[in-house]
């Protein structure tokens, strides 16, 4: 086992573009595009491409904000199947959240929870193929508490959704209006320890949270409070995922150029990692492939 210090994933990654294989293209091209207000289009045969509608608050360097993989014949997993738990989305102030969710309430489409995570406040919702989304908003990171250990303090509170609401704007225009990212990754999984170990040792990020106790770890790069959420609350001792299964195929990790990312390159490919054009695919224990871009 490796030091978590040799290959540690520097400040400035980034998650980007997960990636899911979906059944019907109809359906999820009404959610992104009606429901959540995101354009979708067909960047070859069978792949469409999920980017921001506002030009001014789009992605500089033109990578998409989600890639969907229409195959009719995918089969839906299990719940216990490992894969993907939500995506989760962020924008950048409570304001916008609370404009985010009167957008989709609007829209007559069915919103799953609220939750305040100490670190962060969130809604959430399913595509119509069953694959979660959080929408969040982080608090600011002075208001951020670590333990001795450096763990930071989250956890899963009510919301008090009508102090959110309140934030709104004078005229809501619709979702993300200034602008969303991909903020983290929350995966199932079958085994937490393995996993943890995956995510720590080989790709170098570090344990944020440990609820191993509660089956669930956050990990992350820097002092984010996660980058990778992981639980067993339904998949312990499950299935991997298979690239016959609809979901999540993979997610890319952006790791800034440097030093830092050479160790982590290196670290990936003496772990079985392989080049696909420019990036680097490593397949975590569970099936789920992480591009290394």
């Amino acid at each position: 086992m490796v030091s978590n210090d040799e290959g540690k994933l520097p400040e400035g990654t980034r998650i980007e573009t997960p990636r899911l294989r979906v059944r019907g293209a109809k359906e999820i091209m009404r959610f992104y595009d009606g429901i959540l207000g995101l354009d979708i289009s067909e960047a070859n045969a069978g792949t469409y491409e999920v980017r921001e509608r506002n030009a001014a608050t789009a992605r500089s360097d033109g990578e998409p904000l989600l890639e969907l993989v229409v195959d009719e014949s995918a089969r839906p997993p299990s719940p216990s199947t490992a894969g993907l738990y939500h995506i989760a989305l962020r924008v950048a102030s409570e304001r916008e959240l609370a404009d985010t969710i009167i957008s989709i309430h609007r829209s007559g489409y069915g919103l799953d929870g609220f939750a305040d995570h100490i670190v962060s406040r969130s809604a959430y919702l399913y595509d119509p193929e069953g694959n979660g989304y959080e929408v969040y908003c982080d608090m600011p990171e002075t208001d951020w508490r670590e333990d001795r250990d450096g763990m930071v303090q989250m956890g899963t509170l009510p919301l008090d959704l009508e102090a959110l609401l309140s934030h709104r704007s004078n005229a809501v225009t619709g979702p993300f209006p200034g602008g969303v990212s991909v903020g983290h990754v929350h995966l199932k999984v079958t085994d937490l320890t393995r996993s943890i170990e995956f995510y720590r040792y080989v790709l170098g990020f570090s344990v944020r949270n440990d609820m191993t106790y509660l089956g669930a770890a956050f990990l992350a790069a820097g002092r984010y409070h996660h980058h990778i959420g992981l639980n067993t609350w339904q998949s312990r001792n499950g299935a991997a995922r298979t690239d016959t299964d609809s979901g999540l195929i993979g997610f890319s990790v952006r790791v800034p150029e440097g030093a830092q990312r050479d160790a982590v390159v290196n670290k990936a490919i003496a772990s079985g990692g392989i080049f696909e054009g420019r990036e680097l695919r490593i397949t975590d224990p569970d099936g789920i492939h992480v591009y290394i871009d």
